[in-house]
């Protein structure tokens, strides 16, 4: 298929600028493949459409504050994000402390900058670029006595899409209530309608909970350029799965009484990733435990392998991959018809939207 394929006319004013007060209160279309339905219903409905026994498998990683703001010499202003913040940085502090980064702002090889702390007041935190490397990366030295914590406490925000143009008053709205493992530069947003307390009405009904973890890299923004979409390169993320979530997601997969739930693209791309390893070695049967990198692409044509009954996830930007993916589960034709009646309907669009559910 061809770049041009997935495409379509979005008004700016349904991209959603800041989170809804009450997190379960969005809408929820409800996209059911086999029927060729559309419902259009709220996200705290969600118990309604769960039945005793589904799983529910959420992405609990943690959007790290990676995004830090420095001065040079000259009293220009840079905007640093740190890439690949999940590596094991917490002990690591002063010369130990180097990251590849996109930079925001005209730098070169050699350039030092002063941090800007959260106080807006220039401290003793530096940080010197090394190099350029590619894809219109720098890798850059943070020169300090803080540990890498330290650092993105003091210094650090939480980096927001690039189509969300409001400062976040709260920037735990960014995080999911179940987020605890930090990693992301990005939110896995279909999980921020969930709230506590829809959770424990889901548990109650008897609906079972694994969770995945997936760090998602800034490369979840990077727009397909190559119109054969087959050519594109995803970036690689890491991914964890415990042997005891592995096991809640097999029981599922086994059971007729029990429909698996993946909420979130993320969450998908992970359940697929390690479902592709196991067909490798002939083990279909089930999830097994895993970690490792993960840089699979998911478009119209690929083949599902994980067991996966229902998709939760949010509204996705034109020509992006998370939108392939979501053809690929449910097919083009029917995603763009639900896009359509949704910009109809004027849902909320991207990171801090509306959601949808797809059945198949």
């Amino acid at each position: 298929m061809k770049l041009s394929d997935f495409d379509y006319t979005l008004p700016k004013h349904l991209i959603a600028q800041e989170p809804l007060k009450i997190r379960d209160s969005a809408k929820l279309l409800v996209l059911d493949v086999t029927n060729d339905s559309i419902e259009h219903l709220k996200f705290n409905q969600l118990p309604e459409l769960l039945k005793k026994d589904d799983t529910l498998v959420l992405n609990n990683t943690r959007v790290v504050n990676a995004r830090i703001f420095g001065q040079k010499p000259t009293g220009g202003k840079i905007e640093l994000l740190i890439l690949d913040p999940y590596i094991d940085n917490n002990s690591k502090q002063g010369s130990q402390l180097e990251f590849e980064c996109l930079i925001k702002g005209k730098v070169k090889p050699n350039l030092k900058v002063k941090l800007t702390s959260k106080s807006n007041q220039v401290h003793d935190a530096n940080a010197q670029v090394l190099e350029k490397i590619e894809g219109g990366k720098f890798k850059v030295k943070f020169e300090t006595h803080l540990t890498f914590t330290e650092l993105i406490s003091k210094y650090g925000h939480v980096p927001l899409p690039p189509y969300i143009k409001k400062n976040l008053k709260d920037p735990e709205k960014y995080q999911t209530i179940y987020s605890n493992i930090n990693g992301s530069v990005a939110a896995p947003t279909a999980g921020l309608h969930f709230t506590p307390e829809l959770l424990k009405i889901l548990k109650d009904k008897g609906i079972h909970i694994a969770y995945i973890t997936l760090h998602i890299s800034y490369g979840t923004f990077t727009p397909v350029r190559i119109e054969d979409i087959s050519k594109h390169k995803m970036d690689r993320e890491f991914i964890v799965l415990s042997k005891e979530n592995a096991s809640i997601i097999n029981n599922a997969r086994k059971s007729t009484r029990s429909r698996l739930i993946a909420v979130g693209t993320t969450t998908v791309r992970t359940l697929e990733t390690i479902a592709q390893q196991n067909f490798k070695v002939g083990n279909q049967n089930q999830i097994k435990s895993w970690s490792g990198w993960s840089d699979l692409f998911i478009y119209p044509g690929f083949e599902f392998k994980a067991g996966i009954d229902i998709m939760i996830t949010n509204f996705h930007l034109p020509k992006s991959t998370l939108l392939m993916l979501v053809s690929a589960f449910a097919s083009r034709e029917k995603i763009f018809k639900a896009y359509s009646e949704a910009i109809e309907k004027k849902y909320r669009f991207y990171s801090l939207g509306d959601a949808m559910m797809i059945l198949k």
